[in-house]
């Protein structure tokens, strides 16, 4: 029996490494092919993925026939490759299902929002199977262990973004911007039109490239779709926060619960269901400890001073990770 074919689009992307390293460690009986796709796009020159490589690997432009041998296509580069890709497996009426990393295709009718965690079965037919945002889904799997514990009433978080999550342009202007403010040099911004090193904003300056309206009505839209499948969670209220930082998410969540927090059997809980928690003989998790980590990890868990029905909880994650991670999970289950 042949080995199914796996397409992976935007290998070079900061996520589409972490999925190709995940994808090569699982040792699945599949393929895993990369591939490219955009206007007059026939190859592209990728570098080394590892310090053992010593020559780059030339990626060819996606076309009918892999489109046509692919069990599974998974979409982890940029917007435009993204809509590109999609239209020629539309064009070529391909059966492959396609897995989306990028968030790109979440408004197409026949994108579903997937999470095997909060499934019953998978949706049938032929299906996007959009990867929820890390963000919303580390905050709608923490939650609903919460709620399992004591029932949640209402929450609030700030979500600190890392740059990561705006690609390598991004991570390159914030290394900029630090080495320009030591050196007394003018700072880029054509990314973040902000000076985001040192500093904490709101949202980016009005000359970003960064379409930050919309990545947060992303994050809310899926953390909506992830807790909607049991309906049990209220929908949180959020903030999105760009914080300087290279990678990783932290996620500062204030919860009120139904009754008075029973922290001892909030624990108990969180740690019988698995979850990474930082205890108070601990140093809570940050995103620097967790790079390069599967999942997430909850740490400085207090009850709010003012208020014995909440709890303060900090989350910590790294996002492409956690991204790489979900993907691999839907593709598994796809193979």
């Amino acid at each position: 029996m042949v080995n199914p074919i796996v397409l992976l689009l935007g290998g070079e992307s900061l996520v589409g490494k972490d999925f190709q390293a995940r994808f090569e460690d699982s040792k699945l009986k599949a393929h895993l092919t990369l591939t490219a796709a955009g206007e007059g796009v026939s190859a592209v020159i990728a570098a080394p993925t590892s310090d053992d490589d010593d020559e780059p690997e030339v990626i060819q432009a996606l076309d009918g026939d892999q489109i046509a041998s692919a069990k599974v296509i998974v979409l982890s580069g940029g917007a435009e490759e993204a809509r590109a890709a999609f239209s020629l497996v539309q064009k070529h009426q391909g059966r492959a299902a396609v897995v989306d990393l990028t968030g790109e295709l979440a408004t197409v009718p026949e994108s579903r929002v997937r999470a095997p965690y909060f499934e019953t079965k998978p949706p049938e037919g032929g299906v996007v199977h959009s990867i929820p945002n890390p963000a919303a889904y580390l905050l709608a799997h923490f939650l609903t262990q919460l709620h399992q514990s004591q029932p949640v009433r209402r929450a609030v978080a700030t979500i600190f973004e890392p740059a990561s999550m705006s690609g390598l342009r991004a991570i390159n202007e914030l290394q900029r911007q630090a080495i320009g403010l030591f050196t007394f040099k003018p700072l880029p911004k054509e990314v973040f039109g902000e000076q985001v090193a040192f500093n904490l904003i709101a949202r980016p300056g009005e000359e970003s490239t960064i379409g930050w309206a919309g990545r947060e009505k992303r994050i809310e839209r899926d953390l909506a779709s992830l807790l909607a499948i049991d309906g049990a969670v209220p929908m949180p209220s959020l903030r999105l926060v760009q914080a300087p930082v290279f990678h990783g998410y932290a996620i500062s969540l204030w919860v009120e619960f139904a009754t008075s927090v029973k922290i001892s059997a909030l624990l108990d809980h969180l740690k019988e269901e698995g979850a990474d928690l930082r205890t108070e003989d601990l140093d809570p998790p940050n995103n620097v400890n967790m790079a390069g980590q599967s999942g997430y990890a909850v740490g400085a868990v207090e009850v709010d001073h003012n208020d014995s029905r909440a709890c303060w909880f900090w989350l910590a994650a790294d996002n492409h990770q956690l991204s790489a991670e979900l993907a691999m999970d839907v593709v598994r289950e796809l193979l």
